[in-house]
């Protein structure tokens, strides 16, 4: 009665064929696989039966994904199930990772420069006001002091530094 259980079914069920090992001829095979006529003689059969990992087969229908395993009846026969999936779904998602990508990826890019432009601007202030204020600073008016943040941080002892600097010039 789950739908995610029964569309898995019948996804995972839909390309799939037995066959005897002993024989090599089919046993079972699903609707799907009739239409797409990938049936196997016997010689396939045993070569198939050896294969190990997925093997990628392409069709009219898109890009089908099949395993093959060796199973054992409690009778002792050895059959080899083969079982396919369709990767369209994978290709799906991957084509639309990509279009989807290439509309972010610019954005990202665009706002990240937007945002270090600002926020280096923003960091640089403080040096600016320096800059001015240490151009402004003459022989006439060495009364005149560089401007602290109130931070602490370096820029706040270097503009110190250089007030102390003209304090004794000053005198």
């Amino acid at each position: 009665n789950d739908p995610e259980v029964a569309l898995f079914v019948r996804t995972a069920a839909r390309y799939h064929q037995i066959y005897s090992l002993t024989t090599g001829e089919m046993v079972s095979q699903s609707t799907e696989m009739q239409l797409l006529g990938l049936g196997l003689v016997p010689n396939e059969v045993r070569t198939a039966s050896q294969a190990s990992g997925p093997v990628d087969i392409e069709t009219d229908d898109g890009r089908l994904r099949f395993l093959n395993d060796r199973v054992v009846s409690p009778s002792g026969q050895e059959y080899l199930v083969q079982v396919g999936i369709s990767m369209e779904p994978v290709h799906f998602a991957l084509r639309r990772f990509v279009g989807i990508s290439l509309i972010l990826v610019p954005f990202g890019l665009v706002f990240a420069a937007t945002a270090g432009w600002l926020l280096t601007g923003s960091a640089l202030r403080p040096v600016r006001h320096i800059i001015h204020a240490a151009h402004e600073i003459e022989v006439s008016n060495l009364a005149q002091r560089l401007p602290l943040t109130g931070s602490g941080d370096e820029l706040d002892n270097l503009a110190t530094t250089f007030n102390e600097v003209f304090a004794r010039l000053e005198k």
